[in-house]
């Protein structure tokens, strides 16, 4: 979602960067909220509480876990970043990007009111290189932000909400595990539950085609459950890759760029999209990742001999299901 304010240059979801609506919007990225505040213009000053300070070249983290679980979260921010260039497309970021990641759910609540934001599970601040993390909310979050900086940070027109929140979103539900050299392993592509459930309930409201052409500020929780589906459901079909390439140098809203990926047109892809969720059962796949993680060799190799036991590694779609 994107607040609009006029002390500070930005980007518009929907505008090229040359645009003169560039002089205007702030755009602000919110994951579980359905509104927000004004910026505020001291969103980087010390957080109290947030005493703890680790850098990399591409991240600054300020939180208020332990050292040694703050490096862990560190690492893997690090490793996903260089996964996400690896399976996605290189990111051309100038400066660090500083992320507040709280523990203390009390506090980043804190934060928020003082800042005059709504509660949310996390945000991106697109015009200050800020991203904001509930870490309780768990791991998806985190990745989630991340994704929304590596778009603003790379497309040369952002993309429009539905398609901005959806490709964000399909980072939030994922299984991996960082190996003795710290490289992540990520399966990628799960049913996130909660989202798709609503989905199936609901989606016969959905009209993909409006939903295109709808603004921040016109687009709700459902539509962002939908966009979370879409994306999934492009992705199972082997066009969402080609599709996010050929957005960073899309000079319109996506739509061409959709279609000559996939073939078909924006209606079609409707009523297929339609006829996918319809299709799908709430089986236990579609509530096998409640919660992403990453773990290390160790744990992740105890993980797949008790709980990942009855799973096993679909190689078509790329991710753990239930053994048939």
């Amino acid at each position: 979602m994107y607040s609009k304010t006029e002390d500070r240059p930005a980007v518009a979801a929907g505008a090229p960067r040359s645009s003169p609506a560039v002089a205007v919007l702030l755009a602000l990225i919110v994951v579980g909220a359905s509104s927000c505040g004004d910026r505020r213009p001291d969103l980087h000053a010390p957080v109290p509480g947030l005493e703890l300070t680790l850098r990399t070249p591409r991240i600054v983290v300020h939180t208020d876990f332990t050292r040694a679980e703050a490096q862990r979260y560190l690492d893997i921010f690090e490793a996903f970043w260089d996964y996400f260039e690896r399976e996605w497309f290189a990111i051309p970021q100038t400066e660090p990007l500083d992320m507040l990641l709280f523990q203390s759910e009390k506090r980043f609540e804190r934060w928020n009111a003082k800042h005059g934001q709504s509660s949310a599970m996390g945000r991106y601040f697109i015009g200050d290189n800020l991203i904001t993390v509930n870490a309780g909310t768990g791991l998806g979050t985190s990745l989630h932000e991340l994704v929304h900086h590596f778009v603003s940070t790379s497309f040369e027109r952002l993309p429009n909400g539905f398609v901005n929140e959806g490709i964000a979103s399909f980072f939030e539900k994922f299984i991996g595990y960082l190996d003795a050299d710290g490289k992540l392993h990520l399966t990628m592509g799960y049913f996130s539950p909660w989202r798709f459930v609503a989905t199936k309930l609901q989606h016969a409201k959905a009209d993909i085609q409006k939903l295109w052409t709808r603004s921040y500020d016109e687009l709700g929780p459902s539509d962002w459950n939908y966009a979370r589906a879409f994306m999934l459901f492009l992705h199972r079909r082997k066009q969402l890759v080609p599709f996010v390439r050929a957005l960073l140098h899309a000079t319109g809203d996506g739509r061409n760029e959709l279609e000559t990926a996939c073939g078909q047109t924006l209606s079609e892809l409707d009523t297929d999209w339609h006829a996918w969720v319809e299709a799908q059962d709430l089986d236990p796949d579609v509530l096998l990742v409640s919660r992403a993680f990453v773990h290390d060799l160790g744990q992740w190799k105890t993980w797949r001999e008790t709980e990942g036991a009855d799973l096993e590694l679909d190689e078509k779609l790329g991710i753990y299901r239930h053994k048939r």
